[in-house]
């Protein structure tokens, strides 16, 4: 999966700099990120990070208290975690005669570089970071099956892909339903469908099942029954691509 990425507070020769050794960073890690914004708003910022639904990256540039005597930079950084408490907030000091002073404030981060943006204090940053991500929201494969990481208020959770019968959006939240297990997590059904693979299929807007769990499909009453008893609907955008995948005489 992608890791969305926002930078507040950088100037262009920064921004550059550090794009060039996240690229690094990524290519060595094997995780891809994506840059959803960059910008000098404290406003747009907060938009932004307030409208993302996954976690994500959010790199903050604290500037000297002459320039930023509220210090909404630091403010902002808190403002992500209180958002979802998974988001990666890495901080950036401009002024190194401000770490000690910066340093209690910097709560709950998940780096911290000092200017210049150098490669090694980069790659000691964020290839850690690009690590976990890449573990908890990827897919890992093993010898009895394929498995997934969800991450979820703090605790990792480690289930087998089989075992996941159907997966809900709620709001802001994706549940996943293996077993007796109901893990919620801040994703969307996009990415969530991309990462479980060919095995899931759309049935609503807000549902994906596993097709090996599916019981029977009632077109009349629009609705599918799975094997634990549950029963989801079916959208009528997708009841075709249903009948077609589950026509009479196939599998």
């Amino acid at each position: 999966m992608v890791l969305p990425t926002i930078l507040f507070g950088l100037d262009a020769q920064e921004q550059e700099t550090l794009l060039q050794h996240l690229r690094a960073v990524s290519q060595k890690s094997e995780t891809p990120f994506r840059v959803l914004m960059s910008t000098d708003s404290i406003d747009d910022a907060i938009d932004s990070i307030r409208s993302s639904r996954n976690v994500t990256l959010v790199i903050i540039a604290v500037d000297s208290v002459e320039r930023d005597k509220n210090r909404l930079s630091v403010r902002l950084g808190h403002f992500a975690k209180q958002v979802n408490r998974d988001h990666y907030v890495v901080y950036y000091i401009k002024e190194q005669s401000e770490l000690m002073s910066l340093l209690p404030l910097c709560a709950r981060t998940a780096g911290l570089m000092v200017a210049p943006l150098e490669e090694k204090a980069c790659r000691q940053v964020f290839s850690p970071l690009f690590e976990d991500y890449r573990k908890v929201y990827g897919r890992d494969t093993s010898d009895d099956g394929q498995w997934i990481n969800l991450k979820s208020s703090g605790k990792l959770y480690r289930i087998r892909l089989n075992d996941v019968c159907m997966v809900q959006a709620i709001e802001k939240m994706i549940e996943f339903h293996a077993g007796k297990q109901v893990i919620s997590v801040y994703d969307t059904m996009d990415n969530v469908e991309k990462m479980l693979g060919d095995g899931f299929i759309r049935c609503h807007r807000s549902y994906l099942i596993n097709q090996e769990q599916i019981q029977f499909i009632d077109f009349r009453g629009m609705s599918i029954c799975l094997t634990n008893g549950s029963s989801v609907p079916l959208a009528r955008s997708f009841k075709e691509s249903m009948q077609s995948r589950f026509s009479a005489g196939k599998a």
